[in-house]
Formats: structure tokens, sequence, C-alpha cells
């Protein structure tokens, strides 16, 4: 039996106890023989260094943190309390949604801290029990109202990923946390001077230099009607009279340089008169405009809107043209009938093929008239302010009546004439021969009767 530290060129140690080997290490720099160990005797411990142990590394960065609990959804809108471990919304279309409502504790009764320091621009995620694919991801757009065991809180929609909860269905709701504040650091040393800066100056009087909101500090201001300004100078002598002769053209002899020359025996030349300029571009309607506040739905005719329906025909096409002072960023019409096999479209056109409408900027799918009321398309992204055509589309199979009106539209370049809210007038286009086709792009070139209107509602954006 043989006890001992076998050493290799490599830096492997490997240490035999009774001729077996029972440690193997490496080292950097293995001594320069090897070491023969004594026999053991009964209850040896056998201790073999392996050098000193190096310095603790570097701290790691911060890692992110959040909270996220589990909640019952409640379809109900009011801003009311959810009740204890639940969460709300302010619209039943969560992509809508402004605020939300949340219990102070979640569904375990643990009471959910994190609410008490959300700021504002804070994220806030959402998302269904079991799919974490179906989630919404909010950001915090006002600062957080705590109302004693729930809390609202105003937010906006970021991203959108199918998140449509039932009612008592359960979700998640995640806030990150976030780690407190650091001492301030050192001072730094003081930068080196900067160039020479320069000053404005800028003349006014007494009154103008008081009512100034914000007095800028790199700015002379130099008053003018205070005793500060020094009294004006004295006016420089008169210069002398120049000479000057007069002729008329046909008593003069000859030219003469700073002579004044009257010619008195001819009358000017007019010339032709110039063509007739091009058309100016259609002029306002009277500011009568879509101005709807975001959220805010607000009827895209400017006259009034009577109670009337129209039966879109199968195949035919309804535009009514309509300015967006602000950005809209859904439209509705209303179903006054329903057919259960109804089928509608909502599509917009730009106003580059004036007098009729351009090109085919955004349209829905097959909107069911199998129920009656408002039906919505969403615009994504938002319509800018401009003018445009809002076209209703009904492909067939059937008839379905609409909410529509005759009282005129100031934007309709049409046959109409007068507004006479008590007679029938030109407010819109009408085109068939589309049935069981898509919406055409671009509009057909100069299609289109003068006829009533589908009535459109938009939403602010």
């Amino acid at each position: 039996m043989s006890n001992e530290i076998l050493v290799t060129e490599e830096g492997r140690v490997t240490v035999v106890i009774e001729s077996e080997p029972v440690l193997q290490i490496v080292v950097n720099e293995p001594p320069a023989v090897d070491l023969v160990l004594p026999p053991p005797v009964e209850s040896e411990l056998l201790v073999v260094y392996a050098g000193t142990p190096g310095p603790p590394g570097p701290t790691g960065p911060p890692g992110a943190d959040s909270q996220q609990r589990e909640f019952t959804y409640l379809t109900n809108t009011a801003a009311t309390d959810p009740g204890i471990g639940k969460l709300k919304t302010n619209n039943s279309n969560e992509s809508l949604a402004t605020e939300i409502y949340v219990s102070g504790y979640d569904k375990s009764g643990m009471a959910f801290i994190r609410l008490s320091v959300l700021a504002i621009g804070d994220p806030i995620w959402l998302y269904e029990g079991g799919d974490v694919d179906s989630r919404i991801h909010y950001d915090i757009s006002a600062q957080p109202i705590d109302n004693g065991d729930w809390w609202t809180i105003p937010v906006t929609m970021i991203e959108f990923l199918g998140f449509n909860p039932g009612n008592n269905h359960d979700i998640y709701a995640v806030a990150p946390t976030k780690p407190p504040a650091g001492p301030p650091g050192p001072v730094g040393p003081q930068g080196p001077v900067g160039p020479e800066g320069t000053v404005d100056v800028v003349e006014l009087t007494q009154a103008q230099y008081n009512s100034l909101p914000v007095k800028d500090p790199n700015t002379l201001y130099v008053l003018t009607d205070v005793s500060n300004v020094g009294p004006p100078g004295p006016p420089g002598p008169t210069g002398p009279q120049g000479a000057m002769l007069a002729y008329e053209q046909a008593s003069a002899p000859t030219l003469s340089v700073g002579a004044l020359w009257i010619d008195t025996d001819e009358a000017p030349v007019t010339g032709p008169t110039g063509p007739t300029g091009p058309p100016g571009p259609p002029g306002a309607g009277g500011g009568m405009e879509f101005r709807a506040d975001p959220n805010r739905w607000m009827t895209m005719a400017p006259m009034p809107v009577a109670a009337s329906v129209i039966t879109s025909a199968i195949g035919t096409l309804y535009a009514m043209r309509a300015r967006l002072a602000v950005r809209c960023q859904a439209l509705q019409i209303t179903v006054s009938t329903l057919q259960a096999t109804g089928v509608l479209r909502i599509g917009v056109y730009d106003d580059s093929a004036y007098p009729y409408p351009g090109a085919l900027l955004a349209v829905s799918g097959d909107i069911s008239a199998a129920t009656t009321g408002q039906k919505t398309f969403n615009l994504v992204p938002p319509l800018e302010p401009g003018m445009y055509w809002f076209v209703l589309h009904n492909p067939g199979p059937v008839t379905v009546a609409v909410r529509g009106s005759n009282y005129g539209n100031p934007w309709h370049p049409g046959g109409l004439v007068a507004f006479d809210i008590g007679a029938s007038n030109p407010c819109g286009y009408s085109l068939a021969g589309y049935s069981s086709v898509a919406t055409p792009n671009p509009w057909p070139v100069g299609g289109g009767v003068d006829t009533s209107y589908i009535v459109f509602y938009g939403q602010g954006a």
C-alpha cells in the first residue's frame, strides 16, 4: 500500500491513498516533484490545499421584478367597486378601455401592494388564465386613484393580442415593481468653460417689459420710453440743393445726364389681357366638419339628420363626402331592419378623383345584418384630418334597411343647389352593379348618380 500525490506536467494532481486514487484536482503551479505521503493511521484526516481562494467576482446587474396576481374578470363596465379579488374595465371592448377598476386584494385575499406605487407611464399586462398568448398591454396615462379597497387606474392601450375573457373568467394582472432608489452618486468634476455666448438685444416699452411672463436671462432688454434712453442728437446740416433740368421730349436739343425727361406727346402702351387662370379648389363648407373629441361619436353629416330609412339595394355602393377636422378611429352605420342573410361592408376612399371618390383606403370585412343596431368598423391606423368619401357596399344576397337622410350635404359636389331641410336634396352618390364581388378599387371613373346618403358616425381619436 502506498500513499502519494502524483503531479503531471499539465498541472493535474492525483491523491492516492492505499494505492487507490481518491482525489484529482488541477492547480495553476504544480510542484516540481511528486510528493510521498506517510502511511495513514486510525482516524487520520488527509487535507490537501490547492491554493488560496481567489477574490470574489463583481456584483451582477440588478434583475427585473414584477408582481403577478390572479383576479376574476367582470364584464360589467360601471366605475364601481369590482369586489375583493375582481377586476374590470370601462369598455366591453378591452382595446378601447381607458380605465381599469381593480380590487386592492387578489383572488386569494392577499393585498396587491404594488398598486400603491404605480406611476404615470408604468406598464400593466392582463392575460387570460391558461393562455398567455391572449393578453393586452396598457400604460398608465394618469395618476391612479385610491378608492379605499379598490383602485381606478387610467390607462392607454399599447398592444392587443386577442384578450377577451368572459364574465367571471380567471385572469392575471402583471405590474413590474421598482427597486428602491440608490444613494446619490458623487459630484462629478467641473466641466470645461464653454465658449462665450451671445446676447440678444430687444427694444420695448416699459409696459411691454412688465407684461412679459418670463424674462430671458440671456436677453438685453432696452426700454425706449424711460429716462435711461438718451435724448436724440442734433440734426445734421442740410446738404446743398441738387440741380435738375426738366425737358419735354420735343424741345430737348440733346440728351443730358442728370436731367428729368418728360414724355408729353405719347400715351403709354397697354398690353393685351392675359389668359384666365384655372379654377380654384372647392371652398370650405362653412366650417361644418367632423370635430368629435377623443373616443366620442359624431355624425359625419353636417346637416340635421332625419330619422329616415334607406333600403340598400343588392350590389349597390352608397357614397357620401365629408371633411375631418380631427383624427377618426372608427366608423359606424345603423341597421334598421334585420336580415338573417344580409351582408354589408364599410369603406373609405380618398378625394383624389374629385368630384367622385378616388382610391380605396380601407374596407371592412363582411358585416352581418342579422341583428339591428350599430355596426362598427375600427380604422387602424386612424384617419388623419382631411377630405374623404365614406361608402356603404351591399354585395347581396338581400336588400338591407339602414338609417339614411336626404337633408342635404354641403360637401357633396353633385346637383345640390340649396339647403332646404324641408325637401329632398342631393347629398351623396349611388352606383349599382357590384353584387357578389369585392368592393372596387379605385372608384369607377365618373360613376354615380345623386341620391340620399347613408348616415355614418365617426369616433374621434
